[in-house]
């Protein structure tokens, strides 16, 4: 049975931690502000810690339409919740950037007459591939035989 880790290990490790977070280089401070109270008071699985991160991150260079576009507005809440900010409020979040022209799905919610049924669901892309190719997907295999 291993040993119980002493208080003061605890301690010790927990200096560590900070003092690693702390003396990071960051591009902003409220970036700084954010990650590191995030890292410091969430309890739960890191995973969701590590994807709200990645997701802020990837908003940065993507910008915020292409988000919304890749992650459920589910997600975006929960990835919201882990990081106790709302990412249209962050000055470091653009909504679109020139990245965002490189984004398949962006483009195609951008040709729609309403890019928020693209967002919502509502518009599918497979729907307009099956509307113009003029014949159903389904009906290509012919599972008889």
């Amino acid at each position: 049975m291993p040993d119980k880790i002493s208080l003061e290990d605890k301690e010790a490790r927990r200096l560590v931690m900070n003092e690693a977070i702390d003396n990071a280089d960051w591009p902003s401070e409220e970036l700084r502000l954010i990650i590191t109270r995030a890292a410091r008071e969430h309890k739960g699985n890191l995973e969701t810690l590590s994807s709200a991160i990645g997701c802020m991150f990837l908003c940065m260079y993507f910008g915020r339409r292409v988000m919304q576009i890749v992650y459920t507005l589910q997600t975006i809440r929960t990835y919201e919740r882990v990081l106790r900010v709302r990412f249209k409020d962050l000055p470091f979040i653009p909504d679109t950037t020139p990245n965002s022209e490189r984004s398949v799905g962006y483009n195609w919610a951008r040709s729609l007459d309403n890019f928020w049924d693209g967002v919502r669901g509502a518009k599918l892309p497979w729907n307009d591939f099956v509307a113009e190719s003029g014949h159903s997907p389904e009906g290509d295999v012919d599972f008889t035989t």
